[in-house]
């Protein structure tokens, strides 16, 4: 495994987190089609080797993960496959993968990356190339966490001149609260966050999704507006 390959690969780990977070259901469905192929015009990926560890299991004999359960490109609904991570590599470069690039773009014809783009043709960029994108949980407003730190100091200065912790904290809020009265709905970053949801939940919502599924997609066109508005 080659330092790319080591990069794509913690990508990967990265993207699943400590939840288990899956890519949508649309972009593995392609995911599938470019490794397995749909049994009629699409061929299997000549680089899709089956698993020695498992019978019934496939790998990828390209990428360098070599054959563990972790790296199975078929399972059962409740099992966690490769290709459920939300970014995932391919040495192929194709579509519903990470690093996706089109068949205009790479070297000499590749059939089928071309029949499979024409499959695929009219489906949201994103769901074809999901990319590596930190969520708002990640990050931090700067806004509030100088508000948090203008209290913290506050705080700090109001015990020196006697006051007990519990006072001086809530003189400190009041304090840093009449300096910011101006922003009667929060600083402007929660309030861009909060609209930039509102716009998501109602996409989603208007594509049929429901349950957890709703949530998962909620999310994602969050963090894609989140990265397209900076």
């Amino acid at each position: 495994m080659n330092l790319s390959m080591i990069g794509n690969y913690l990508k990967a780990k990265w993207s699943k987190g400590i939840t288990g977070k899956k890519i949508d259901v649309t972009t593995k469905d392609i995911r599938l089609l470019s490794c397995f192929g749909d049994g009629e015009n699409v061929k299997v990926c000549p680089g899709l080797r089956p698993s020695f560890l498992k019978m019934g299991k496939f790998i990828c004999g390209e990428c360098g993960c070599g054959d563990k359960p972790s790296v199975f490109l078929n399972g059962e609904n409740d099992e966690y496959t490769k290709l459920d991570h939300p970014y995932l590599a391919c040495p192929r470069h194709m579509p519903g993968f990470s690093d996706y690039s089109h068949s205009e773009s790479t070297d000499g014809p590749d059939e089928r990356k071309v029949q499979i783009e024409m499959l695929i043709d009219g489906v949201d960029p994103y769901i074809i190339k999901p990319t590596q994108e930190s969520t708002s949980v990640d990050k931090k407003c700067p806004e509030c966490e100088q508000r948090r730190k203008e209290i913290k100091d506050e705080a700090a200065k109001n015990k020196t001149s006697g006051m007990d912790d519990a006072s001086a904290i809530e003189a400190a809020k009041k304090a840093v609260k009449e300096k910011y009265k101006q922003h009667k709905t929060g600083c402007s970053s929660c309030a861009k966050n909060k609209q930039l949801k509102e716009e998501a939940r109602k996409e989603a919502l208007a594509k049929g999704y429901s349950g957890k599924d709703l949530e998962t997609e909620i999310t994602r066109l969050f963090n894609h507006k989140l990265n397209q508005s900076k």
